[in-house]
């Protein structure tokens, strides 16, 4: 747009990023205020671009100001008078009867101690999808053939009845014949 200043902060060429940081922006070389963020993306043989905005990014570097403290003094509390000495209750106790804690039963050696294997670049390669396309493209098309024929039946029907109606009326019309 007229009056828009762009600068590059982080230019990421040849290397694929995965849920990692893509660049860090200083902020506080430039003066607060309200900015959209860009970020452009090209493919390495696509001539397309695509462009995310983010709208009404507020940069705030503004230091928290100190509150001020008071010069005055303070007043000193004065002391609280004590109450005056009675009695003193007598703590009661209250005793919970025993109760069994259950406790873990020994597990012999070996067992309870699961082996847990972790993901190799093979276990990726043999990654099944729970369907196949060949198997949805046929579902598809079995989809499509079955209403292809509801419709036909439809469109027979109407054409039964149009031409059933249009012989009652003839017959009506023309009782002699």
């Amino acid at each position: 747009t007229g009056g828009s200043q762009w600068v590059d902060f982080a230019i990421v060429e040849g290397t694929q990023v995965e849920n990692n940081v893509l660049g860090r922006w200083d902020t506080t070389i430039i003066p607060d205020g309200q900015y959209t963020l860009a970020m452009a993306v090209w493919g390495h043989n696509d001539s397309a671009n695509y462009v995310t905005f983010v709208t009404h990014l507020t940069v705030n570097n503004a230091q928290p100001v100190p509150s001020p403290t008071s010069e005055e003094e303070q007043p000193t509390p004065e002391p609280m008078p004590t109450a005056e000495a009675g009695p003193t209750p007598t703590p009661v106790s209250i005793e919970q009867p025993a109760t069994l804690t259950p406790r873990p039963s020994p597990t012999p050696e070996g067992e309870g101690v699961e082996q847990v294997s972790t993901p190799s670049a093979a276990d990726e390669e043999r990654f099944n999808m729970p369907f196949s396309a060949n198997e949805l493209r046929g579902a598809f098309f079995n989809g499509v053939l079955i209403t292809s024929m509801l419709f036909l039946l439809w469109g027979l029907y109407m054409l039964a009845k149009a031409s059933i109606r249009w012989y009652l009326r003839q017959s009506k019309r023309f009782p002699w014949q």
